[in-house]
């Protein structure tokens, strides 16, 4: 846009716009002679200066006719008055111009590289499953057959090392943190162990593993049977619950008798075998908000 009044050295606008259409609806204020032939609409064609806007300056120098308007002896682009972010030239201290003085495209409104989000973390493998530390499926050692069916009958918790179907605290070398478990009066972890039984052909029982009962401090009573070898759960069932094999809970609320069966839950169907088998079952559904409470009045038969 030329200037003509005699007492201003500073008559050349840099910094002008090309886009985008309308320029978010600002309109042209002053433009360059010759330089706006279609100042608005979706054809606009303009280079052209909005005066409100604080990216537009005023100099003396013209930057584009190749004289040193202003004579301090740099002519154009070499003279700072003339580094302006947005004419498409990369000026000192930018490092893009793209010919405008938008974000979103690459080069940012301030001539700057526009910095790609950092990349997300590297996708970290799955925790390792629960293991249960050091079993040993045969403590009767004295046992005939035992390395023989150890090696032959693999059960489905591979002989109590896995920690989600065979749950057992830390402190009987299991893999539940007794962080999380009901203590006693004393501090320890709270759990009752008793012999679990076989009939044999003549009646009379004989011991055949050892179950483990201990609680949650969310009211989750576990119930975790352990065989010894060479017995196994042998669990057969055409649909993934087993009634066959079940855990009952009598009690008394109130005054009020009742029990609850829990059966034997698989991931498969047909025959499995387990080693090492936990029932695991939700107190709160009968004494609410039970935690670590000593209640009375219940008792479980597997």
């Amino acid at each position: 846009m030329p200037y003509l009044h005699s007492n201003v050295d500073h008559y050349y606008w840099h910094g002008y716009f090309t886009g985008p259409i309308d320029w978010n609806g600002m309109r042209v204020v002053a433009h360059r002679t010759g330089g706006c032939s279609v100042m608005s609409g979706p054809y606009q064609n303009c280079q052209a200066t909005v005066l409100c806007n604080e990216k537009t300056k005023l100099t003396a120098e013209n930057c584009y006719d190749g004289v040193d308007n202003d004579g301090n002896g740099l002519v154009d682009k070499a003279d700072p008055a003339c580094w302006r972010c947005g004419d498409g030239v990369v000026d000192p201290g930018e490092e893009c111009d793209d010919g405008n003085i938008l974000d979103g495209d690459g080069c940012s409104a301030g001539c700057k590289w526009i910095r790609a989000p950092p990349s997300p973390p590297p996708l970290s493998s799955p925790p390792p499953p629960p293991t249960n530390v050091g079993p040993n499926y045969c403590f009767n050692q004295s046992y005939a057959g035992c390395a023989t069916c150890t090696s032959l009958c693999a059960p489905d918790d591979n002989w109590w090392t896995d920690g989600r179907k065979c749950k057992l605290p830390q402190a009987l070398s299991g893999s539940m943190p007794d962080s999380a478990l009901c203590k006693n009066d004393i501090g320890a972890v709270a759990y009752k162990q008793v012999d679990y039984y076989r009939l044999t052909a003549d009646g009379t029982r004989q011991s055949a593993g050892l179950v483990t009962v201990f609680r949650t401090l969310a009211g989750i009573l576990h119930v975790t049977i352990q065989t010894r070898c060479p017995y196994l759960l042998l669990s057969n069932s055409a649909t993934y619950i087993d009634t066959n094999h079940f855990v009952l809970l009598s009690y008394s609320v109130n005054g009020v008798l009742g029990t609850r069966s829990y059966p034997l839950a698989r991931n498969t169907t047909g025959l499995v075998r387990h080693s090492c088998y936990s029932y695991s079952i939700d107190l709160n559904e009968i004494f609410p908000n039970v935690g670590c409470q000593v209640v009375g009045g219940w008792r479980l038969a597997v």
